[in-house]
């Protein structure tokens, strides 16, 4: 057993979103225990993330099969810990608990229903002496996207989401219609997404009279940061990448749905530019309502 009391455990497995919402925090913990060896646990899909920000010496990943299982279990056990902070406070994680020797405290996120998670991880930092909440942290999140042959000018729209939840997907109809007002201002309208969006976003592309560039399957997560921070604004569903767009102060537009209870003050991404428009069965979130939104930054 490794007993470097200077082994600092923590647990994100996901989701994106929230993933990013962390930032923030992983920062802060790398800024205070800048002589520690820093742990991370996390999921496959968030190991490069992970290793590309430099806030942690080591990133293990739990696979969740049996195998796998066993051998992030046995990894855990072979350390000891100073300070141990799990931010996913899953069913899995408590898995975890009995192979974990921690020799100061052991932080597991107190999940409330009407709290962000920011005010959650500030919970945390408070007890190491923070006077304000971590916000993200994505400045290491950055690369070139010269070979894309962008415009100068140019919108980035996000409209897709998980396969699991299509109903968080905005109109593709109301999509067209700002792409086509953008056009009138010969501001050039970009599309990103993955596989799973890709019926929606053909479904644009192929009833835009604009010709949008369709960069699905395009770019990564360093270059959605990128084209955020490139472009006019940003405008998408709540998605993972909208809350990496957000985090790196792009003028952003997140469209929520009428889903789940979700409530835009306690979920929405985090970001210096950040403006929440709520669908619900008494307001649908119109095409212009996100051309009023987005005008001031336009012209």
């Amino acid at each position: 057993m490794k007993n470097n009391h200077s082994n600092i455990l923590l647990i994100k497995h996901s989701s994106l979103g929230d993933w990013i919402k962390a930032t923030g925090l992983f920062a802060f913990i790398k800024e205070k225990f800048k002589n520690s060896n820093i742990i991370l646990i996390t999921s496959a899909p968030y190991t490069q993330l992970a290793y590309s920000s430099g806030y942690f010496n080591e990133v293990w990943v739990d696979s969740r099969e049996p195998l796998g299982s066993w051998r992030i279990l046995k990894k855990i056990n072979s350390y000891n810990y100073s300070h141990v902070f799990d931010l996913q406070s899953s069913c899995r994680t408590k898995i975890y608990k009995p192979f974990i020797s921690c020799q100061n405290k052991y932080w597991r996120l107190k999940r409330r229903e009407n709290a962000h998670d920011i005010d959650q991880f500030f919970d945390i930092t408070k007890a190491f002496g923070a006077i304000t909440p971590p916000k993200p942290a994505v400045g290491w999140l950055t690369t070139s996207i010269s070979h894309l042959n962008l415009p100068q000018k140019f919108c980035l729209f996000i409209p897709g989401c998980s396969a699991k939840h299509i109903e968080k997907r905005w109109k593709a109809e109301e999509y067209i219609k700002v792409i086509a007002w953008l056009n009138t201002l010969n501001i050039k309208s970009v599309i990103i997404g993955n596989e799973e969006d890709r019926k929606i976003i053909r479904e644009i592309v192929d009833n835009s009279d604009s010709n949008p560039i369709n960069l699905i399957n395009k770019v990564g997560f360093h270059g959605i940061a990128q084209l955020a921070r490139e472009s006019i604004c940003v405008i998408g569903s709540d998605t993972g990448p909208i809350h990496i767009a957000a985090a790196t102060g792009a003028q952003t537009i997140a469209i929520f749905p009428a889903f789940r209870h979700l409530v835009p003050e306690y979920t929405k991404p985090l970001g210096d530019n950040v403006k929440t428009l709520k669908i619900s069965k008494q307001s649908e979130v119109t095409h212009q309502d996100i051309i009023k939104s987005i005008k001031g930054f336009c012209y």
